[in-house]
């Protein structure tokens, strides 16, 4: 049976040509008059607009899903091979494997169809510059860059790990980093299951990242990807992709692999954590690398804290805290403001008097200076327990009140941070105990008594004084205190402000307040572990008033809560993408339908404002997003008008499958 031949007609001359053999979004030239055309710019609801790229098998376009109103990604086989039934099997079966990662460092896949008897992918089109672009036209990274964008292709990796898929085609111009400085991994294309087996004869991946046993044909596993990661993370930190020899076969070729030269003599000065890093990740030997994803991400982690930690020792403060000469341990105090005269005193008395002084003045022997200088350096180094220990046993009932009420303020932000209630309540009573014994403070600790006094106020929410606290220490302190009461207190705004507060004044302070300005932020997620309802019943409110700017922000808001579980995290993701489908439909009625729609009115008071455009099944589909938008899925997934065919290939039929797997309903 013949088909009947697709023919163009020039716009320009009308000379006629038969287009049917042509691939989507191919340019036509007529032969009379030269105008050029692109045609078969329509695949079922999507106009192709131009091309994102072109790979060795396939081309991806830019489209705008006419439904939706949104931009995405197409991915279609080449003209060369577009109609090989083997590369549309496993251009399917990529599809299909894609499918099943949802994570935020991997392009998302939206959905699939035929049309001009074809296979296409439809995904997430991301804005943005790839890694290989960024450093040919930027120059190499920095160490910090390189290893925070490889930590997130980690993670994205790890994810499409975990749904059992290998990426096969790891590399700079596979990952694309959006404005806001997220990788996204993309470009699966050589993707296997990890039970598949390579039927392949053409080597497709590119030789300076192509792993060893890729070349060899031996078994392949996550290490193979690791091994394509770091000669990415090599080529980030230098900007060099090529070996020191030319390989013009595949054994030449794995003897520069064999011969790769240890990553500190490509780039002398680099940290000697990241070179090690760099070397393991690039052996050529897979049992030499690191085992899982997960082995990886503790070390890269590991040396992102040794870049920093060697850094901050490089500072010119840290170069002037090295050359300082500590004359007595008990110097601390002086860091501290507590009680100077009264050490000094100590100083310039005979040894046979100190004892008196030292408990008139207020307990301030040396033994208690020496340990509250344990105590500190402890706590500098997040030895939480001993330095918790060490406070603990200087807030004794007959130490000086200024000393204990310190003490023992420490001890209930150590308790805190181990997450030990009844030890944390214990010490705040003692704290509130010394306050009031201001008859026995020592005239040198007086000052101190009363800024203390301010942190009391803290702890019940009033942070009226702590501006008028003029240690940096105890502004630190009555801060994050008082951001603990205003936290807990569903106070967002205000804790948040007091959070930042206390970073600043601890950072002012000096170690070890410096050391815990990110334990401070880390303790105030543990304070509000219901916090994520707060943001959940927001967003809510939001998407019932139909307000999507509002509703996208707050669910952006509740995935950063660390406290949140892996299902909430599911729904407000896949709440996400219906905020983001329903904003373009809400727009067009408010533009179409002023007098009839309202925003937040009832489902079925849009579904009736959407029937007057008389588009197909768009007021039924708007009905269901409303009811998405309330949390009604069951009655969501009930009224979908696509609910009885679980193959149909309609973009919104696809999309709430989805959204309904996700939500496990």
């Amino acid at each position: 049976m013949s088909t009947k031949p697709e023919i163009w007609q020039c716009p320009q001359c009308g000379e006629k040509l038969d287009i049917s053999a042509l691939g989507f979004y191919a340019q036509v030239d007529c032969p009379a008059c030269g105008q050029s055309e692109y045609v078969h710019t329509m695949l079922s609801n999507f106009r192709v607009e131009g091309v994102v790229g072109i790979g060795g098998m396939s081309i991806v376009l830019r489209a705008r899903d006419l439904v939706l109103n949104r931009c995405v990604a197409i991915k279609v086989l080449n003209d060369a091979y577009r109609n090989q039934p083997d590369r549309i099997s496993r251009f399917e079966n990529e599809c299909a494997m894609m499918a099943k990662v949802r994570h935020d460092n991997v392009v998302s896949v939206y959905s699939a169809g035929r049309a001009r008897k074809q296979f296409y992918i439809v995904m997430e089109l991301v804005d943005g510059c790839d890694l290989d672009t960024m450093v040919t036209r930027d120059g190499p990274l920095t160490p910090e860059q390189a290893i925070e964008y490889t930590i997130q292709i980690v993670k994205g990796l790890e994810a499409a790990h975990h749904s059992g898929l290998l990426h096969r085609d790891m590399k700079p111009g596979n990952v694309i980093i959006t404005p806001e400085g997220r990788a996204k991994v993309l470009d699966f294309g050589l993707a296997l299951g990890q039970k598949d087996e390579d039927t392949e004869e053409i080597i497709w991946a590119t030789p300076y990242y192509v792993p060893p046993e890729t070349l060899e044909r031996k078994d392949e596993d996550a290490r193979t990807d690791i091994y394509a990661l770091g000669m990415t993370l090599r080529y980030l930190l230098t900007g060099n992709e090529t070996f020191k020899e030319s390989a013009s076969s595949v054994s030449e070729l794995l003897q520069n692999k064999f011969k790769l030269p240890p990553f500190a003599t490509v780039l002398p000065g680099t940290d000697e954590s990241l070179c090690d890093l760099v070397d393991h990740m690039t052996a050529f030997d897979p049992a030499r690398r690191p085992l899982t994803y997960r082995d990886l991400l503790a070390e890269l982690r590991a040396v992102k804290q040794a870049m920093a930690e060697s850094k901050e020792e490089k500072s010119p403060e840290n170069q002037r805290k090295a050359r300082r000469a500590f004359v007595v341990e008990s110097a601390v105090t002086a860091v501290l403001g507590i009680a100077a005269l009264a050490v000094g005193i100590m100083l310039g008395t005979p040894a046979d008097e100190r004892e008196l002084v030292a408990v008139k003045r207020g307990s301030y022997t040396w033994s208690s200076m020496k340990t509250l200088s344990e105590a500190e350096a402890a706590l500098a180094q997040a030895k939480y327990d001993e330095a918790g220990q060490k406070f603990a046993s200087l807030a004794s009932e007959d130490a000086e009140p200024a000393m204990a009420a310190w003490a023992s303020l420490h001890a209930a932000l150590l308790a805190e941070i181990k997450k030990n209630t009844d030890a944390r309540e214990a010490a705040l009573e003692d704290f509130r105990y010394q306050l009031t014994r201001k008859d026995a403070v020592a005239p040198a600790a007086a000052d101190l008594l009363e800024q203390l006094s301010h942190v009391e106020k803290a702890l019940r929410g009033d942070g009226s004084g702590i501006e008028k606290i003029s240690n940096q220490q105890v502004k630190a302190l009555a801060s994050i205190w008082l951001a603990r009461y205003l936290i807990a207190d569903s106070r967002l705004d205000e804790g948040r402000a007091a959070i930042q507060q206390a970073e600043k004044a601890s950072t002012a302070a000096g170690e070890p307040y410096s050391v815990l300005a990110d334990e401070f932020s880390r303790m105030a997620m543990s304070w509000a572990p219901e916090n994520y309802i707060v943001l959940y019943e927001q967003a809510k409110d939001a998407m019932l008033q139909h307000n999507m700017p509002e509703a996208r922000h707050k669910l952006q808001e509740l995935l950063k809560e660390r406290s949140l579980s892996e299902e909430r995290a599911n729904e407000a993701r896949v709440l996400l993408e219906v905020c983001e489908v329903s904003t373009a439909m809400f727009d067009m009625l408010k533009r179409r339908c002023p007098r009839v729609y309202t925003p937040g009115c009832s489902p079925d008071k849009v579904a009736e404002a959407a029937g007057y455009l008389n588009k197909g099944k768009l007021a039924d589909e708007l009905r269901v997003l409303c009811l998405m938008l309330a949390t009604k899925y069951r009655e969501a997934f009930d009224r979908n008008p696509y609910k009885d065919n679980d193959t149909d290939t309609e973009p919104f039929a696809v999309m709430v499958r989805d959204w309904k797997k996700r939500l496990g309903r």
